[in-house]
């Protein structure tokens, strides 16, 4: 494969995509800086919730969930590693590694237990850390867990092909963002083109491998 070329560093905040108005911080975890959230009542009833986003995300998916969810617990939503305004090293990205890098935020922020709450991949991951390690996630909550099948061999391949057509990204992004909204939604248009304002910002080589 040939050598990746050189690039500019992707941004740590939101420039022209919409910004969270929670207060952002980071934490590095094994090398890696995150970004998350980190919003607490004046009184907590119940353990914190980690707020895991979909695939190629950002954490800013959960804005208008964040304030019902933390009432009466602690709120915690990160950026994953390769996603939002988190570091993207030029790595492989696999399924254990966000687990290993989400189980390292947590011990970042000193957090010992948490529910689990996510969709898409993010419902994927808090399904597999709550196998991994069930004592610490009493309760989670899974919505349309992505990756819930049997891997396609055709599949596999052309993603690998796709990766290496880098002018391929943007088309086929652009394809794929058609099904992302019902067509008389009267929002879709403002959230197609935020969704691209973000792309815009963050695309760079490690993030079309991730």
């Amino acid at each position: 494969m040939p050598a990746e070329p050189r690039e500019r560093a992707a941004p740590t905040r939101p420039v022209r995509a919409t910004s969270t108005h929670f207060a952002q911080r980071d934490v590095t975890v094994d090398g890696v800086r995150l970004r998350y959230v980190d919003v607490r009542p004046a009184r907590e009833d119940d353990l914190p919730v980690l707020l895991i986003h979909g695939h190629g995300s950002r954490l800013e998916e959960y804005e208008d969930l964040v304030p019902h969810l933390g009432r009466g617990r602690r709120v915690l939503v990160p950026d994953l590693p390769g996603s939002g305004y988190s570091d993207k090293p030029l790595r492989r990205y696999d399924l254990t590694f966000l687990e290993d890098s989400l189980l390292g935020f947590l011990d970042g922020v000193g957090v010992d237990r948490a529910h689990l709450a996510g969709g898409s991949l993010g419902g994927n991951l808090a399904l597999r850390l709550a196998r991994r390690a069930p004592d610490r996630f009493p309760r989670i909550a899974a919505w349309a867990p992505a990756g819930a099948w049997r891997p396609l061999r055709g599949w596999a391949m052309f993603g690998r092909v796709m990766r290496r057509l880098r002018f391929m990204f943007w088309p086929s992004l652009w394809v794929q963002a058609r099904f992302w909204y019902r067509r008389n939604w009267p929002g879709r248009e403002v959230a197609l083109r935020e969704a691209f304002r973000y792309y815009g910002e963050v695309y760079m080589v490690a993030y079309r491998r991730m």
